[in-house]
């Protein structure tokens, strides 16, 4: 064999006490590591672990039916309850906007109700135009009292991802230079008295 003789250096109690220090330190650091790693684990896959019987896919049934948006009912009473404050400061408005308040509250009633075969998005996009062009209408010089009702308006309009109306209401004034036809001679002649 080998005549080599390794010598070791002789331990004292001090550096067998260290190591053996150290190997429980490094015990409770690897205990704690692999807890560290269970839990990331089970916070990953949990929901495939915890599930019998699931092998991990997601099934998506196909036949359900989207859920068709209704008009939101709250917003219709807060607009007509604007309106009827606003008839307070121009008593005119309760005639001029009978009909579409009407067609609110019968809309808002339907939807309730539910009614089967009742397109309620283009009756309640005409009139929430119908209304927009009333408190848009180029005669009024302050439109500041109608503040509240065309932003509930125009929140109705993006809420139901309807475009806000670009018609006119009033007819365009067509006017521009007149040509001038040619003058013809008069029939009689004014100059002359005529006297019976």
């Amino acid at each position: 064999m080998s005549d080599k003789i390794v010598q070791h250096k002789v331990k004292t109690r001090n550096d067998i006490i260290d190591t053996a220090l150290q190997n429980q330190q490094e015990l409770k650091v690897l205990r704690y590591l692999l807890l560290l790693f269970v839990l990331t684990f089970v916070y990953e896959f949990g929901d495939v672990l915890m599930m019998p019987g699931n092998s991990g896919e997601v099934s998506v049934q196909d036949n359900e039916k989207p859920v068709r948006k209704i008009i939101p009912v709250k917003r219709i009473q807060k607009l007509v309850l604007e309106i009827h404050d606003l008839e307070k400061n121009y008593p005119y408005f309760h005639e001029s906007l009978k009909n579409e308040i009407v067609k609110l509250n019968e809309i808002q009633s339907r939807v309730s109700e539910i009614t089967p075969g009742y397109d309620f998005k283009k009756e309640f996009r005409q009139v929430l135009g119908r209304l927009w062009n009333y408190f848009h209408n180029p005669i009024w010089k302050d439109t500041t009292d109608f503040a509240a009702i065309t932003l509930d308006i125009s929140a109705l309009f993006t809420l139901m991802k309807f475009p806000l109306p670009d018609d006119v209401w009033l007819p365009e004034l067509k006017f521009g230079p007149r040509y001038l036809t040619e003058l013809s001679l008069p029939k009689r002649d004014i100059f002359q008295y005529t006297g019976k």
